[in-house]
């Protein structure tokens, strides 16, 4: 079955394209940025003050790739087939946390919520906020999560959260600046903010480049490495705890799956890997 392209991927696609000219900077503030790197159908384009790398989409007739996260096929696909891999990550992610009591949890771009999940079987309590209807329904349906279909900009709560989760959220965020102000209103006195971002820095980009894995150039406006993930936090009034260098989960079958593996490795020996993982807290 063709997947069709959403009303909403169609929207995400005429923005990046669009806004060319109107972004500034969240880390520096700077306008001028030069052309990084040249894939034909887009551009990863660096910003000359801080080395921030953003995509730039080039070929409007084509149009973007199906919008996987409002495909209720996609997210069958991922409860069904890819369960096990999704619930073995959330793990990964939440031990990233250190070893302290535990309070409450906001995963926000939960997903179906599998993050939530196992924050829950830890003992937070745990919710998660998402605007995809098909990954939130079965999320709600099958896990029986708390889940809501929100954005953060129309996420209304009272409540401040001992750890907020952003897992590969930041790279899709228009203005990341407002977005983390929101997400430091929701974040209690001691709180935590754990972010997961495709690392641009990395030994699987400098062999892939423009075929990396994690550029999805139609749905990330930002291409972040360890140093800017870190700088934009920092910018934005959050202290760096800790920076974890992992590798993003790659499915590939026979020799070539074996030569992955190695290059994986490689990553690891040398402090490589195509996902960061940042700790950080408010300033105080």
């Amino acid at each position: 079955m063709t997947l069709r392209t959403s009303q909403a991927g169609w929207k995400i696609f005429i923005e990046i394209y669009f806004m060319d000219n109107m972004l500034t900077c969240p880390i520096c503030g700077g306008k001028a940025y030069r052309t990084a790197l040249d894939c034909k159908k887009f551009f990863l384009t660096s910003c000359k003050g801080c080395k921030l790398t953003r995509t730039k989409l080039t070929d409007l007739i084509s149009g973007p790739s199906p919008d996987l996260y409002m495909s209720k096929s996609e997210a069958e696909k991922h409860y069904l087939v890819q369960r096990e891999q999704f619930a073995d990550y959330a793990r990964e992610i939440l031990d990233f946390l250190p070893n302290v009591n535990r309070g409450s949890l906001l995963d926000v771009g939960c997903g179906m919520g599998w993050v939530v999940k196992e924050a829950g079987r830890r003992g937070y309590v745990a919710v998660g906020i998402d605007p995809s209807v098909p990954y939130v329904n079965l999320g709600k349906r099958v896990l029986k999560l708390d889940l809501y279909r929100k954005t953060l900009e129309k996420f209304r709560t009272r409540q401040k959260f001992d750890v907020i989760v952003l897992n590969h959220v930041l790279e899709h965020i228009k203005n990341p600046r407002k977005f983390l102000e929101k997400i430091k209103y929701l974040s209690s006195k001691s709180g935590l903010l754990l972010v997961a971002c495709p690392n641009i820095d990395s030994l699987m980009f400098r062999l892939f480049r423009c075929k990396w894995y994690g550029l999805v150039p139609w749905q990330h406006i930002w291409q972040f490495s360890d140093k800017t993930l870190k700088m934009l936090l920092q910018a934005n009034g959050l202290e760096v705890i800790k920076i974890k260098k992992t590798n993003l989960y790659y499915k590939v079958p026979g020799i070539k799956g074996a030569v992955f593996r190695l290059l994986l490795w490689f990553s690891n020996i040398f402090q490589s890997g195509d996902q960061t993982f940042i700790l950080a807290r408010p300033n105080k």
